[in-house]
């Protein structure tokens, strides 16, 4: 078989910003004090947003990201391009050329790795951040849709709602048997305590402006739509109901038999 020559590679030489030790040294200690304090100043981001509850927001969280991402963007890099700067000059593959002003193959696809990662999940967050931005500038406009959507649906159901209601208390007032009026009114009192806290607890968490301060009612409203209002369903729309009364009479008396057979049944 015919051999061929080929040349492998192990490692790569940094070219150097200039071939003055003076210029080289100026440069070490230039960007290693810029490093120095992008190291400081993203970490110290960190810390504050980490241990401080009053930046426990969306945008710092964000921004703790993004300090996190930048630490290890600039470590990937930086501290190598350092050490170039402290190599010494000339054209041959001096011992301190070796440690310094090279780097392998492996370390360089590594290196080349982690900094493109990097970079990407830099580029994520950035635009994250500018959406996030975008949200919060035009939080006004998000509103005016939202409210818009919630009043027509909210109050056009609430309308539909009343008209029933109204035809519901002219038929009742038109019966001529008491005893079938307060038993009407009886169903649609039930019903009608039902609508009145739902519906007036959804209008007034979105069928009106936005008011600074005041989460803490908010959160009372939320709760009172979310989870007392269907608690009260089941307790007026079957307790309150003979059938469904007769119901679960049956029911837990088949569930005893199941769970306590009778001696006839074995």
């Amino acid at each position: 078989m015919e051999r061929v020559n080929r040349t492998l590679v192990t490692e790569f030489v940094f070219l150097k910003f200039s071939s003055s030790p003076r210029l080289q040294l100026l440069f070490f200690s230039l960007f290693f004090l810029v490093y120095l304090l992008s190291l400081v100043g993203n970490a110290l981001i960190v810390l504050v947003v980490v241990l401080d509850r009053r930046l426990h927001t969306p945008m710092y969280f964000f921004v703790c990201n993004l300090s996190l991402v930048e630490l290890w963007y600039t470590t990937v890099t930086v501290p190598k391009m350092l050490a170039n700067f402290l190599s010494s000059p000339g054209d041959h593959l001096s011992s301190q050329l070796h440690h310094a002003g090279i780097i392998s193959v492996p370390s360089c696809i590594t290196q080349y790795y982690f900094f493109f990662s990097l970079a990407a999940t830099e580029l994520f967050i950035l635009t994250t951040m500018a959406f996030d931005r975008y949200a919060a500038v035009y939080t006004y406009a998000i509103q005016v849709v939202g409210y818009a959507f919630s009043t027509v649906i909210i109050l056009g159901a609430l309308f539909f709602t009343m008209a029933s209601y109204a035809q519901i208390l002219a038929t009742v007032l038109a019966m001529s048997s008491a005893a079938a009026q307060r038993k009407a009114f009886s169903t649609c009192t039930a019903h009608l305590s039902v609508v009145t806290i739902y519906f007036g607890t959804l209008i007034f968490m979105y069928v009106r402006p936005a008011v600074k301060y005041e989460s803490n009612i908010n959160k009372i409203v939320a709760i009172v739509y979310s989870v007392i209002t269907p608690l009260l369903n089941p307790l007026i729309y079957t307790l309150r109901n003979k059938d469904v009364r007769e119901a679960l009479k049956v029911l837990v008396f088949q569930i005893q038999r199941v769970c306590y057979p009778s001696k006839e049944t074995r």
